[in-house]
């Protein structure tokens, strides 16, 4: 464990070196902390984020890695996995809306100072990962003097990321295998996203073998002020993952549910088959207007009020 440690913190504070903020420093009760979720997580064997974070202005990460052939996993490659979420993060413009790259944006988050790991191993095998950080980061009006580009200046999406491969999001146990194929499911609820990536590999004896990652994302630890600032907040941070997937160029079917409550709200439904909003396909899914122009739609403002329980759009994947 005291290498795994060693390997989860040494990555954190390079990649926040690179962001132009202080290196963290262990934390024992941090550390204890999230030992003991990582274990209750793991005796669940279901990866979801502890509420009493937001109480104790905590901020969290989880992650779930797993493989048919072992389950010691480099600490490091857990820091990888939360930190590519960079390719979708925007340095540039409106900084304070971008909350599905939360994961990211905790490990680099300047003001953080603390931070504790944790790590169990459930029955079927599954690594539950767990990093609490103090102070807590993803405060909105605050994204923009914390979470900094790279300091050496270099395209933020073609940095090399250590144990990570862009063809391959977990990656072969041996360089030498072969990735036959692939998969990703989304499965979204409320305001948790849950992804799950699955590779399969094949030895150059012909064996094989597959490898699972699953992490989520939630608002459930982000220290935001009020439960309808939180709300607003939330809608505005998913809206570009709706208007991608309205526009996703490899989405081929659609369908469409409408239904009103016994209070007069409408509820509305979208499903979208393939799914869009797959890490690492935006550029060549969602492509600028072909005449150039932008021209918002003009119920934008009422719709920024909307209750994020009141709209909501969905992606079906097989």
């Amino acid at each position: 464990m005291e290498q795994f440690i060693k390997e989860i913190l040494d990555s954190h504070n390079a990649y926040r070196k690179r962001h132009q903020a202080p290196a963290l420093r262990l934390s024992q009760d941090l550390t204890e902390s999230a030992q003991s979720w990582a274990e209750h997580i793991a005796g669940n064997d279901k990866l979801e984020h502890d509420t009493q974070c937001q109480k104790d202005k905590i901020g969290e990460n989880v992650a779930m890695k797993y493989s048919s052939v072992h389950s010691d996993f480099p600490g490091n490659l857990f820091t990888d996995y939360w930190y590519r979420e960079i390719e979708d993060y925007n340095f540039e413009g409106n900084v304070e809306d971008q909350i599905q790259c939360g994961h990211f944006t905790q490990v680099v988050w300047k003001a953080s100072e603390e931070v504790g790991f944790g790590r169990a191993v459930s029955k079927s095998g599954r690594v539950y990962v767990v990093s609490r950080y103090r102070p807590a980061g993803n405060y909105m009006g605050e994204f923009g003097k914390n979470v900094l580009p790279p300091a050496d200046g270099k395209d933020r999406k073609t940095a090399p990321m250590p144990g990570a491969k862009l063809e391959a999001v977990i990656g072969p146990n041996d360089p030498a295998d072969q990735l036959v194929g692939t998969r990703m499911s989304t499965k979204t609820s409320g305001n948790k996203k849950t992804v799950m990536h699955t590779e399969t590999y094949r030895t150059p004896e012909g064996n094989t073998y597959t490898k699972e990652r699953e992490t989520t994302s939630t608002a459930t630890c982000l220290p935001t002020i009020g439960t309808e600032k939180l709300r607003t907040t939330i809608l505005r941070g998913m809206s570009r993952t709706r208007f991608s997937a309205v526009v996703w160029k490899a989405s081929e079917e659609v369908g469409f549910g409408r239904a009103v409550s016994k209070s007069g709200r409408v509820y509305v439904v979208s499903r979208y088959r393939p799914a869009g909003n797959y890490m690492g396909e935006f550029g060549k899914n969602v492509l600028p207007p072909a005449d150039g122009k932008i021209v918002l739609p003009e119920t934008e403002q009422d719709m920024a009020t909307i209750r994020i329980s009141d709209i909501r759009n969905e992606s079906l994947t097989n």
